[in-house]
């Protein structure tokens, strides 16, 4: 049995509608069912000749006589609760389809925030380093310049006369082998071949 359902016994009176649970002045979507069970849907009708639903006039206004329309016996009692329950399942499921799409909305828009500071972030980070390395190599041209300035100013004009030359003769460092003699004093090796 349905646990929905609290009065186990039939009654054949109609209950007092105290207030209509089923009105739609909260605003909340209804679906094809509650609407027609409302009236507030034009019923098609079973001809196959017309392809069109049958539209009821405006002139014809229908009073709606709650005791009719409520529940009286078990199985109708059963089957309301089930509408009952289905109605209340997909208006809960399009809230929280609502609420999901908004909710994504949100947190797109917000994404899109953080990465467009994050680009602008990186855009400013980017142009100092450029600028570091523009003047990182602008150092090292003026360092360059100024290594080749102090080579060109050094340089003599004419490398013969000119007293530092000397300075930078060439000499060599003999590589003694076991082969080679030693020469202590050279002025005596020169006395001997006269």
């Amino acid at each position: 049995m349905n646990k929905l359902v609290k009065n186990r016994n039939t009654t054949s009176e109609p209950a007092s509608p105290k207030r209509n649970p089923f009105t739609a002045e909260s605003g909340a979507v209804m679906s094809r069912t509650m609407k027609e069970a409302l009236g507030t849907v034009s019923k098609p009708t079973l001809d196959h000749h017309n392809s069109a639903p049958a539209v009821s006039s405006s002139s014809a206004v229908m009073t709606w006589n709650w005791s009719s329309v409520l529940p009286k016996s078990r199985n109708e009692q059963y089957w309301a609760s089930r509408a009952l329950t289905a109605e209340t399942l997909l208006t809960a499921r399009t809230e929280h389809q609502w609420e999901m799409r908004d909710l994504t909305r949100y947190q797109e828009e917000r994404r899109a925030i953080e990465v467009a500071a994050l680009s602008k972030a990186h855009d400013e980070r980017l142009s100092k380093l450029e600028k570091l390395i523009i003047i990182l190599i602008g150092v090292l041209v003026l360092f360059a310049g100024a290594l080749f300035f102090v080579y060109v100013t050094s340089a003599p004009i004419n490398p013969r006369n000119d007293p530092r030359a000397k300075s930078y003769a060439h000499f060599t460092i003999p590589i003694l082998s076991p082969f080679a003699s030693v020469v202590r004093f050279p002025i005596l090796c020169y006395t001997h071949l006269i």
